[in-house]
């Protein structure tokens, strides 16, 4: 490069392509009909519609096929394509659902019927019991909630089993329906065979809803 100008080369053969002028400290590219010359135009790349739409990170296929009618871009040469395209990648990852209500519609009507139940931690910092997590059970007619503290996440179904025991002989409670989410420590087998011997039912929330657990949450 010398003093006002900045020349370009090619590489294989060597050859001068633009000499471009310093225009105020920059150097300003207008025309380069000598380069368009010396080197020759590549062909555009072919594709679909949909290969485009996804090359563009899935955007509508309306502003896609604009980009390409109005010259926005160059290179690139899309074949027809049918005007019901269907994207499942998009419509996978807009797919909504609907709120959850405010609150159920479903309430029972005697202390103990119903149980809801989540697990916390670990914490930050070990409790003076040197406890990390705790189990909350919470009644669904009175909304009473019994926290026990624990050491480890396998101790819900000790928790559990004691928690339902107490509600049986100190209040006469008949326990019907446990609600937790989908987590491993109230999915494991002793935990559900201990439950069906007691009859007692046990519902989950959806995967990722802890909406659907509200009362415990």
């Amino acid at each position: 490069m010398e003093l006002g100008w900045c020349k370009i080369w090619s590489q294989k053969p060597k050859k001068l392509i633009a000499r471009i002028p310093e225009v105020d400290g920059l150097y300003q590219i207008a025309g380069l009909e000598h380069a368009a010359a010396v080197a020759p135009a590549k062909p555009k790349t072919k594709m679909s519609l949909m290969q485009l739409h996804q090359c563009m990170g899935h955007m509508s296929f309306a502003a896609t096929k604009a980009m390409i009618t109005k010259d926005m871009v160059e290179g690139i040469e899309i074949t027809l394509s049918p005007d019901n395209m269907f994207c499942e990648t998009c419509v996978k990852a807009k797919i909504t659902w609907q709120p959850f209500p405010d609150q159920s519609n479903s309430h029972t009507t005697k202390y103990g019927e119903c149980i809801h139940t989540d697990v916390w931690g670990p914490a930050k910092v070990q409790s003076l019991g040197k406890k990390w997590y705790y189990v909350t059970f919470t009644d669904d007619y009175s909304c009473e909630t019994t926290v026990i503290f624990l050491q480890k996440k396998s101790g819900v179904f000790g928790a559990l089993t004691e928690h339902i025991t107490r509600l049986m002989t100190q209040h006469d409670a008949k326990v019907k329906f446990i609600r937790s989410d989908c987590g491993g420590e109230f999915s494991s087998d002793e935990l559900q065979k201990y439950l069906s011997k007691c009859g007692i039912h046990h519902e989950y929330t959806v995967h990722n809803s802890p909406k659907q657990n509200g009362v415990a949450e």
